[in-house]
């Protein structure tokens, strides 16, 4: 059984970050699986092709990969294609 892995678009906010990226994950599973799973990376979320926008300046910071607490996020969505 080959397994294949999903990219989907997210859109994170913390209480001074708003940061769009890109996660992977298994096909078929969705965001709130991923979130909540004790075997993905258990505190942080991997997220690849980030712009990472500080909201009390507006500054715009643009990183290959960085690595999310999961305990920082307050709203957290999959972006429409």
């Amino acid at each position: 059984m080959k397994i294949t892995n999903q990219r989907t678009k997210i859109v994170a906010y913390t209480n001074s970050l708003k940061i769009e990226g890109v996660i992977n994950f298994v096909e078929d599973s969705r965001l709130t699986d991923v979130l909540n799973s004790k075997n993905f990376n258990k505190e942080f979320l991997p997220i690849n092709d980030a712009s990472v926008t500080y909201l009390k300046t507006g500054e715009v910071t643009k990183v290959a990969f960085l690595s999310l607490n999961k305990n920082s996020i307050e709203v957290i969505y999959e972006e429409d294609n």
